[in-house]
């Protein structure tokens, strides 16, 4: 069985999600029940601040457009040896991107204020974000699967998803 749940604010995502994991996982007509959406990754967030980086010759949209670059790489060229193609991506050394104050001391180029670091113009913060993020008209959506348990049919097995989702009570504009 795989339920999809679609919800407006990513936010209240990961509460819904994991209180419906949690009630799937208690139900004995389940086994094997998970979610990939469940897991959360590590990620960096960069807030920027509109004052600073304008006071520097700067904006926001220039900023990441740099952390792309050096965090993410871009493809800037290619070379092909015999019938194979390789890619040429530019990016900033590992050791330059690899934790939160490598990433804050980036430099960024300004016009006529040459290079300042990006901690000069924005916050840093560590969290933990979705894997992937599914969309299905305009909603995100993520998914709990489970199996029935040996014994339960697969109607039962659907009935009892039902009154998880049931006694869950989303908010109105979140779908199951």
């Amino acid at each position: 069985l795989r339920l999809a749940i679609r919800v407006p604010d990513l936010a209240k995502l990961a509460e819904i999600l994991a209180g419906l994991l949690i009630d799937v996982l208690a139900d004995s007509a389940f086994v094997d029940a998970n979610s990939p959406s469940a897991d959360r990754l590590p990620e960096l967030r960069v807030y920027p601040d509109r004052k600073k980086a304008a006071d520097l010759g700067t904006t926001p949209f220039e900023l990441a457009e740099s952390l792309r670059v050096l965090v993410g790489g871009d493809v800037v060229s290619s070379y092909k040896d015999g019938d194979e193609r390789y890619d040429i991506v530019l990016r900033a050394r590992l050791q330059d991107r690899n934790s939160r104050e490598a990433v804050a001391s980036l430099p960024l180029p300004t016009p006529g204020r040459g290079v300042i670091s990006v901690d000069n113009i924005a916050e840093l913060a560590e969290a933990r974000g979705p894997t992937l993020i599914l969309r299905l008209g305009g909603l995100r959506q993520v998914f709990v699967s489970a199996n029935p348990a040996p014994g339960v049919t697969l109607g039962t097995a659907v009935e009892r998803l039902e009154a998880i989702v049931e006694r869950s009570n989303l908010p109105p504009g979140y779908d199951a």
